[in-house]
């Protein structure tokens, strides 16, 4: 909207009260008609850019009618005003969203700067000394003739003790097998008559730990059960195993190249005479003594196979 004053000594004249007047003042109607409109849009125009500018100078014709007052500089009383509006849908909304986005990079911006973990530095390296390079100097030929004569005296020493005999020289090994028996006879009946000395203290003290001292599995087991049904039979002892021991063994003894070892052996039975007792002794290793692992009794008129060729020694004792 454009308004439009023109002060005049106090008062204010427009356009037609000028051309009412115009019979008075001298002036025709049609020329201030045309002054008017022409200076209306004049000062429109410079009132938007230079407010200050004399815009009475501008006028076409001769002086301005009588009654206008006009001086340089803004109007006193008045001025044009011009106004323009845009309305944007969502203008306010999108401004919100951006100075939000704009708050919150600002506080992450600052923690990261206030808040940020700082690296430690590492620890300096521990400065080493280098050792000192020693400088290389050649054996001269007095040392390398010390150390000729000394290694001469040794081979002399060795010469000398070797031909007095006080050296022992191994014999050279010429066995061409490389399996053996597991026993000799003699070992054999000495594993049977410990067996019959330990056998009878296990039996009187009921002892399962003893027993595996002289017997494995499964004929620990045999004895273990026989052991516990025992004790709840026969909680006072009373009935105890009868001292007995195995008599005469013949001893069987394959050959084996490594453990574990076996031999086997057939025996009478000191209190029955009509059995006899069969069993298999094992060692698992050298460190580990030669206990029975199967034993059975069979009838001494049972006919056993034959086992020629597996029998050493002469016989029972």
């Amino acid at each position: 909207m454009v308004a439009e004053e023109i002060g005049a000594g106090g008062g204010s004249a427009s356009c037609g009260e000028l051309a009412a007047d115009a019979p008075r003042s001298g002036h025709d109607f049609a020329s201030i008609t045309r002054h008017c409109t022409l200076m209306r849009f004049a000062r429109i125009a410079l009132a938007c850019c230079w407010p200050w500018w004399d815009y009475w100078s501008l006028w076409p014709g001769p002086s301005p009618p009588s009654g206008w007052s006009a001086r340089r500089g803004r109007v006193s009383r008045g001025g044009c005003r011009v106004t323009f509006g845009v309305e944007l849908d969502g203008a306010f909304r999108t401004c919100l969203l951006v100075l939000g986005i704009g708050l919150l990079l600002l506080v992450v911006g600052l923690v990261l700067v206030f808040f940020r973990r700082r690296k430690q530095p590492a620890p300096p390296l521990p400065v080493v000394a280098a050792a000192p390079v020693m400088p290389y100097s050649p054996p001269t030929y007095e040392k390398q003739g010390q150390i000729r004569r000394y290694a001469g005296l040794a081979t002399g020493v060795v010469l000398l003790l070797a031909a007095t005999g006080c050296v022992a020289v191994p014999e050279k090994n010429t066995s061409q097998s490389l399996s053996r028996p597991a026993v000799t006879l003699a070992d054999g009946k000495a594993v049977v008559e410990r067996y019959n000395e330990v056998n009878n203290k296990a039996n009187q003290a009921r002892d399962a730990k003893l027993s595996e001292t002289i017997e494995g599995n499964p004929t620990l087991a045999q004895t273990r059960a026989g052991y516990r049904i025992d004790g709840k039979l026969d909680a006072a002892g009373k009935n105890k195993i009868k001292l007995f021991t195995y008599t005469k063994p013949r001893i069987g003894a394959p050959e084996f190249t490594s453990y574990p070892m076996r031999f086997v052996v057939s025996s009478g039975v000191s209190d029955d005479s009509e059995s006899r007792q069969l069993g298999v002794w094992q060692r698992l290793n050298a460190g580990t003594p030669w206990v029975l692992t199967h034993s059975v009794y069979p009838c001494a008129a049972t006919k056993l196979p034959s086992m020629e060729g597996l029998w050493i020694g002469a016989g029972g004792s």
